[in-house]
């Protein structure tokens, strides 16, 4: 009987061998991605970025590129108060579609690689970091910068899972495209990790799925925030009512 139980055991324990070579591989693959990351003197130095466009796109404009200068100095902050490299940061929200004002907050979706030694730990990996900050304008007001940070393989899997939030960031105009990480390489056609995840996300994501997504923050907006503002007689903001025509269309043209 004690026979039978230690060969149960070691059949287990080769079994838990197997797959613990198997994970030190796809960290490994892991690992030889962020040893590929372009270096930089600053994570948020010129090479790092899309450069803004001139005179179009949502966010251009006179003042732009103070606040874009301002809104890159909290991504810096961001990667120093959690200890991650950023190689991917955008807007999302209000601000892509041009309908935001002067109150509106910086909503930022980031895919940030971890450092190297949370790789090799036997704890679980840190899949996503959400902080907020405030920024002071050139005006002297101050409004909010909501930053949530997706670790790279799981934003890879939220791709695959054809995750809506994270496409709306991927095809942001580029004026608002704060970070996009080159992979350092000999090519003279280097392709982004923001690229990268938008070829993913094009090829696998299920239209049924955005369409249901795209249905189900309509419903939760309308109870959120218009049926909420009718209840204590006060009127919602105008975008309020776009967000949830949007999300409609967009489940209509989906369905």
């Amino acid at each position: 009987m004690l026979l039978k139980i230690a060969c149960f055991l070691l059949k287990m324990a080769c079994f838990l061998l197997k797959i613990a070579c198997l994970l030190l591989k796809i960290d490994c693959l892991l690992l030889k991605s962020a040893d590929d990351l372009a270096p930089t003197s600053s994570a948020l130095d010129d090479s790092t970025y899309s450069a803004p466009a001139s005179s179009s796109g949502a966010g251009a404009g006179a003042g732009w590129e103070e606040r874009r200068a301002r809104i890159c100095g909290v991504l810096e902050q961001y990667q120093a108060d959690v200890g991650v490299t950023l190689l991917f940061a955008a807007e999302r929200s209000s601000r892509t579609f041009g309908w935001s004002d002067a109150a509106s907050d910086h909503d930022i979706i980031a895919v940030f690689v971890c450092p190297r030694k949370e790789y090799w730990q036997i704890g679980a990996i840190r899949k996503a970091v959400r902080k907020d900050y405030t920024l002071t304008l050139e005006d002297g007001a101050k409004t909010n910068v909501d930053i949530m940070g997706w670790e790279v393989k799981h934003a890879c899997q939220l791709a695959l899972g054809s995750n809506p939030t994270l496409l709306e960031a991927l095809r942001c105009p580029a004026t608002q495209v704060y970070i996009d990480m080159l992979p350092k390489s000999e090519s003279p056609e280097q392709v982004s990790w923001g690229q990268r995840l938008l070829a993913t996300a094009t090829e696998t994501y299920d239209l049924r799925s955005l369409a249901q997504s795209a249905l189900n923050h309509a419903n939760r907006d309308h109870a959120a925030n218009i049926a909420k503002a009718g209840a204590t007689g006060k009127g919602a903001p105008r975008k309020k009512y776009l967000m949830i025509v949007r999300n409609l269309l967009v489940a209509q043209v989906f369905t």
